[in-house]
């Protein structure tokens, strides 16, 4: 099969700075040139934020299609799978950036804020503001455009910088005005450190309870932040999260049913199968054909 292709972040002009923000329209007018196509699914090694100006469409994230319209902000992490509906009726930005750009600097509480923004294991990742938060936001990456497509000058990357983390910071403050995501900072660092112990150990145990104490909190406790968190249980959670990964081995690696099943941590390729079937609705096999098309 076709190996999903990977995109390092590659900064044509401007070389000094790991950040770039540029038109929808730009980016489909270059569409023949791009290899690989954006249209087929990609992963990055970047960030990107896409906020809509005009029109509806779709974009696909991790194998899940995602419904958009004029407002809509669309965020996609490093390590991500994704790919573009290309429609010409649709404007908008795209903001591209670097680990390294956002973190310079980066305080604690603003750390944190940018950690829930890029949370894609329990945020949704389009956010829907009202009509004057999608006004403010849209004045906000005007001034962030302007300001990039002047010559560099003195300041211009901390300039950038500053206009970024206030946007995310203004996302933010309107994830927070929906009652669902308010959540205490407690319950927020038990469930980032929940979210590292599974990436590390993922292919060691699928137990809640293994989870819960490597965190030395009770099982039930672990469920109620889960829930909160997330909208699943600890188990659900951890159960979406291995199916995530059996899809981007898949579509990343060239890789038998035994090799998959070893990578995972599942003792034979039965049980991954069985697993898989059960959760995903289809064998790895058919996931694997829907890849190829």
């Amino acid at each position: 099969m076709n190996k999903i292709p990977q995109i390092s972040f590659r900064k044509p002009t401007k070389s000094t700075l790991e950040f770039e923000i540029f038109t929808l329209q730009k980016l489909f007018s270059r569409r023949p040139s791009l290899k690989p196509s954006i249209e087929n699914p990609h992963r990055v090694n970047f960030y990107h934020i896409l906020f809509i100006t005009k029109g509806t469409g779709q974009h696909q994230i991790d194998f899940t299609t995602y419904n958009y319209q004029k407002g809509s902000i669309i965020f996609i992490a490093p390590s991500q799978v994704h790919a573009f509906t290309i429609k010409k009726d649709v404007e908008g930005f795209i903001i591209i950036f670097t680990e390294s750009f956002i973190l310079k600097n980066l305080g604690q509480a603003e750390l944190l804020h940018f950690a829930r923004s890029y949370n894609y294991h329990s945020n949704y990742p389009i956010v829907e503001g009202t009509s004057s938060e999608k006004n403010m936001l849209l004045q906000s990456i005007n001034e962030m455009y302007e300001e990039y497509c002047q010559p560099i000058g003195l300041m211009t990357e901390e300039i950038l910088r500053l206009q970024l983390k206030l946007l995310l910071l203004k996302i933010e403050r309107i994830k927070n005005t929906d009652p669902k995501n308010k959540n205490s900072s407690e319950w927020e660092n038990l469930f980032a450190a929940f979210r590292k112990n599974l990436e590390l150990n993922y292919t060691e145990t699928r137990n809640a309870t293994d989870y819960a104490a490597m965190l030395n909190i009770s099982y039930k406790h672990l469920n109620t932040v889960c829930k909160a968190m997330s909208g699943c249980t600890a188990k659900e959670f951890i159960d979406a999260y291995i199916v995530l990964e059996i899809k981007r081995h898949i579509a990343m690696f060239t890789l038998s049913t035994k090799e998959l099943a070893f990578n995972i941590g599942f003792d034979e390729p039965t049980n991954l199968i069985k697993f898989f079937k059960r959760h995903a609705h289809q064998t790895p096999q058919q996931f694997k054909s829907t890849l190829l098309g």
